[in-house]
Order: C-alpha cells, then sequence, then structure tokens
C-alpha cells in the first residue's frame, strides 16, 4: 500500500494542471435534454462504456492523483481498470470476470470475491466499487440512493446516500455530449474526510 500511495502523490501536480483545462459547466450547451427516465433507459442499452481522465483523493493533508483508463461492460460487470502515473508508471490494474477481482501490483496478482474490500486493502479507501459504476452517470444504485436536480435542469447535480454505514455525496459539476446523451466529465465525491475528484478527458460508448 505504500508504494501504491508514493506512486498516486507523484502524480497530483498533473492533476492540478488538468483541473484548470476543462470548461466550466456554464460553457456546455444543454439543449434537447432527455427526461431522466429517457435518459436511464439510454444508459440501461449501453453494452460497454469506457473512460480516461484523472483522478486524484484528497484526505487531510493527503494529496494523491493518478491517469484513470476505465472499461466497463454492464451486462456482464466484466471490467478492466488501470491507474498510471504521469510518467506512464502503472500503478496497479483492475480486472472482473465472473465475479472475481484481481488487482496486480508489482507483478503480483491478488483476488478477491469483494471488490470493495480488494481495494480498501491496497489503497487505504474506503469505496464503493459496484456502485460507483451507477454513479458515475448520475443514477441511484439502490433506494436509499436520492437523486438531486438542478433547477430547470433534467440533468443530476448531486447524488447522496447513507446507504454504506455513513453519508456519501457525489456533485456532478460539468456535462459533456456524448452520441445522444450527455455525461459528466467533472465529478467531486465526498466521504467523511474523503474526496475524490474525477476529470473525464474522453468517454467512449
Amino acid at each position: 500500500m505504500i508504494k501504491v500511495r508514493v506512486l498516486l502523490i507523484i502524480a497530483f501536480c498533473s492533476f492540478i494542471n488538468a483541473c484548470s483545462s476543462l470548461p466550466s459547466e456554464k460553457n456546455t450547451p444543454l439543449n434537447n435534454l432527455d427526461s431522466y427516465q429517457e435518459r436511464q433507459a439510454k444508459i440501461a442499452q449501453l453494452n460497454q462504456w469506457k473512460l480516461t481522465g484523472k483522478i486524484a483523493f484528497l484526505e487531510g493533508k493527503k494529496r494523491e492523483s493518478a491517469n484513470i483508463y476505465w472499461q466497463y461492460f454492464p451486462k456482464t460487470q466484466t471490467q478492466q481498470l488501470t491507474l498510471t502515473t504521469y510518467l506512464g508508471i502503472q500503478v496497479f490494474s483492475l480486472t472482473s470476470l465472473d465475479g472475481l477481482h484481481t488487482l496486480t501490483l508489482d507483478g503480483k496478482s491478488y483476488t478477491d470475491t469483494n471488490l470493495s474490500r480488494l481495494l480498501d486493502s491496497f489503497t487505504g479507501y474506503p469505496l464503493p466499487a459496484t456502485q460507483l459504476t451507477q454513479w458515475l452517470f448520475g443514477l441511484a444504485a439502490n433506494n436509499s440512493d436520492q437523486v438531486h436536480f438542478a433547477q430547470d435542469k433534467k440533468l443530476p447535480s448531486r447524488l447522496t446516500t447513507e446507504s454504506y454505514d455513513s453519508l456519501w455525496q457525489v456533485k456532478y459539476e460539468d456535462y459533456q455530449a456524448i452520441n445522444t446523451l450527455f455525461l459528466a466529465n467533472k465529478l467531486t465525491i465526498k466521504h467523511q474526510n474523503l474526496t475524490i475528484k474525477l476529470l473525464i478527458s474522453e468517454w467512449t460508448l
């Protein structure tokens, strides 16, 4: 876990530079939006999605970040996730197949049927990994998740839930049009004193 955090710290400066290069929400045209139900139905029809960008973890005085590549197949819940530093050094890679999750670090592989437990063991961060695949799209992962909308908008502005022992909050700060969908490209996730910032440079559907 120590090496994971050292590599993440190395990448933090590049994440800060990327923050200033993204357009603000007010510059994103949001015309002819689908209703929430229509948007939800379109997302449910996706066979796969892929994103690339940067992710940062802020907890107390700790500041860590990495480049992120994430490909996910919703029908089979198969995925490939890789974090690298700005120099291209791999922090770790993760694959999920048939309910078994494998994390590869320093040439060694570790497996678990519980993805959140596996990630927590090596990153030190308690991540609701399964729910994140829904939260990215502004969708509720279960009945306790509450999606909030900005006034006069059909797109989610934030999501809150208390179903994982304590409060989680997701804020959707900017959107971009991908094919016929508007998807968030700037998110902030908060849990206790942990803040996760995700800047998505490219979505592929």
